[in-house]
């Protein structure tokens, strides 16, 4: 078979493959009841953060794949102490950080209220160094879990799904999880990293 037949050969191979793979995202009914919920600009921006956060499990750990990346990575969070929880938050970059926290979907998972006094049970999420040129570090505020927000209606929509349900109810009822406890509680429902949604479900817990 000379050079030109195989390239044609490869070519056909490598459209049935992309054409399968988006037929499947198209097809499958969670999917499309989370991007419908959500809206193209939110998932644009999730997309964003799945990307930069596989590049980091790609330099992390570059002997894994991409599956075992992320079970590896929630092991380590899990393992790491609590006292230290800050720290677990590193792959975004600066601009990245900024980046999300202006945009649509911050706003939408993240409700920010005047801070009167610490309310027991309340987890305030992690924070860098006080920027005073950035709004979204303003004094006295504290942000909390929107329950009512196009996030969790694109959970809630999302049936015949144990992982995803458990989680819904957990963010529902308790609000902001540190990353520890967040890996430490859902590697007991095994997530599985071919799941559009249990991807993104781990990148946006890990993401500030």
């Amino acid at each position: 078979m000379n050079s030109k037949k195989q390239h044609i050969i490869f070519t056909c191979i490598t459209c049935f493959v992309v054409l399968l793979s988006c037929t499947q995202k198209i097809t499958d009914p969670n999917i499309i009841l989370f991007q419908q919920e959500l809206g193209e600009e939110n998932i644009a921006m999730i997309d964003l953060l799945v990307e930069e956060f596989e590049d980091h499990l790609e330099s992390h750990y570059p002997k894994l794949n991409t599956k075992e990346a992320y079970t590896q990575f929630l092991k380590d969070i899990s393992d790491q102490d609590t006292s230290n929880d800050s720290l677990l938050i590193t792959y975004q970059s600066k601009a990245s950080r900024e980046n999300y926290r202006k945009s649509a979907l911050y706003k939408d998972i993240y409700i920010k209220e005047p801070y009167h006094q610490k309310i027991e049970g309340l987890v305030e999420l992690n924070q860098p160094p006080p920027d005073k040129n950035n709004p979204i570090n303003e004094p006295d505020s504290i942000w909390r879990v929107n329950n009512i927000g196009k996030y969790m209606r694109a959970l809630f929509a999302i049936e015949g799904d144990s992982l995803v349900q458990t989680y819904f109810r957990s963010r529902e009822s308790s609000g902001l999880m540190s990353t520890n406890r967040f890996a430490k509680g859902i590697q007991y429902y095994k997530p599985d990293f071919d799941n559009y949604i249990h991807k993104r479900i781990v990148v946006i817990e890990n993401s500030l």
